[in-house]
């Protein structure tokens, strides 16, 4: 279960972390990031069965 502090937080945060990360960068970029995170992910989980 969710804490209320972490659901009432998540808005900003999202917010926050577009603006300081995705906001500067191309979209080039933008996709090279997402390439380079789905590439972490599989060596984390390669089976791809850690939750959402």
């Amino acid at each position: 279960m969710k804490s209320q502090k972490v659901v009432a937080t998540a808005p900003g945060h999202v917010e926050e972390v577009r603006r300081l990360v995705f906001d500067p960068l191309t979209q080039t970029q933008q996709r090279t990031l997402r390439t380079i995170g789905h590439r972490v992910n599989q060596a984390i989980d390669p089976t791809g069965t850690c939750p959402d």
